[in-house]
């Protein structure tokens, strides 16, 4: 990166409310957090907007810096490093005094109302504020934002499964999972009014790659192309260093980044090692995707028959558009999604072979990922019904 540097996130947003060329700001950590918002970006440019963006690379919480300038592939944006900080990374409440008192809460109501029902956010003077946790309504975050000095269009961007799942953040949760007088007042509030009224009086845009629907998540086909356009871009960048066809005659085994002291008797490690056995017995060449951020299992690669995938800053989509798989396994993971949703790729979910009392800390975790993605990735019993030709 060029070394330029925030302490805040909030002296970002001053940089974009003191430049009026400015007209898209986000945050990126991970790698997805970067091919969301390329992919947005591309998006937007089809349809009309010319683009100057501003990118915070936010340093993640205990990994360091996870991305740098390179991984994205738009040349419309300037980017800072955000060192972290507890609290820096979210964002805060504006600067101004907080309101006290019955007159002033009820002056914060009615400016949050007022922001629900501003018709006038949009237009090509606009700002495009982007943010990877699409759990936060759309009028809670203009209303922290506070004035940008002209009208703001929120945009969300990918930061894999937890958001679809509700482990991401629980601030606000679903309706199913309100329980109290006071809870379902603040759902009504925040997420009826703020999330699902505001977008109907109010143009948003998105690149995320699900949708929901009345009959759960489907796949959100108007961004699937802008996708496929930064796989292809990177790839060309990243030259993948592997053999297509050794990736063609494979199975991929990904692992999760769970924490080891989180596991009973290393139990997904017996589970994988059967897995394992079971497809090397069948014949098949098996290659290992560790998590960026799992030392556990690359050791133990020869144990489980694989050889180690070693492609440094390549996604599993990106790796997939460059060569398809006969499968991808793994536990409750993105790794198991992407696949399927763009080249329908079989991925097979092991989790249902786990023992439950000895993964009691992501049971949350396992049985969420299931509700939210029985459609698009299968869930196995045993390893006969890895069905792989």
């Amino acid at each position: 990166m060029d070394g330029k540097t925030v302490k805040s996130w909030n002296e970002a947003l001053e940089l974009v409310r003191n430049d009026c060329t400015i007209n898209f700001v986000a945050m990126a950590v991970t790698q997805w957090n970067a091919l969301s918002i390329d992919a947005l970006l591309f998006y937007l440019e089809d349809i009309g907007y010319e683009i100057n963006a501003l990118i915070v690379i936010a340093e993640h919480y205990s990994a360091g810096y996870l991305i740098q300038e390179s991984y994205f592939t738009n040349k419309r944006a300037v980017y800072y490093r955000l060192p972290y900080t507890k609290g820096v990374h979210d964002i805060e409440p504006r600067q101004e005094k907080a309101h006290t008192g019955f007159v002033g809460k009820m002056k914060d109501v009615c400016d949050y109302y007022r922001i629900v029902f501003d018709i006038g956010r949009k237009g090509k003077d606009c700002l495009f504020y982007s943010t990877y946790n699409h759990t936060i309504p759309d009028a809670v975050i203009l209303q922290k934002l506070g004035d940008m000095g002209r009208p703001v269009i929120v945009c969300r961007s990918e930061e894999g499964i937890g958001p679809y799942m509700g482990t991401f953040d629980k601030t606000y949760p679903p309706l199913r999972e309100v329980k109290t007088i006071p809870e379902l007042h603040g759902y009504f509030r925040t997420v009826f009014w703020g999330r699902e009224i505001y977008r109907l009086l109010h143009v948003t845009y998105n690149s995320l790659t699900l949708k929901s629907t009345w009959q759960g998540l489907k796949v959100n086909e108007i961004i699937i192309p802008y996708y496929r356009k930064v796989f292809a871009l990177r790839n060309e960048m990243v030259k993948p260093p592997v053999d297509k066809a050794l990736i063609e005659k494979s199975i991929i085994i990904c692992t999760a980044s769970w924490k080891r002291h989180l596991i009973d008797d290393e139990e997904d490690f017996r589970v994988m090692k059967r897995v394992c056995d079971d497809l090397y017995g069948r014949g098949f060449h098996l290659l290992l995707k560790p998590h960026p951020r799992d030392q556990y299992y690359p050791p133990k690669a020869e144990e489980l028959h694989c050889e180690i995938l070693d492609v440094p800053g390549l996604t599993m989509e990106s790796l997939c558009e460059y060569a398809q798989p006969k499968a991808v396994v793994s536990f409750a993971s993105t790794t198991l999604v992407n696949p399927y949703v763009f080249w329908r790729i079989p991925t097979y979910c092991v989790t249902e072979m786990l023992n439950r009392e000895k993964m009691m800390s992501y049971l949350d975790e396992i049985d969420s990922f299931k509700r939210v993605f029985k459609n698009f990735v299968r869930f196995v019993k045993d390893t006969s019904e890895i069905e792989v030709s």
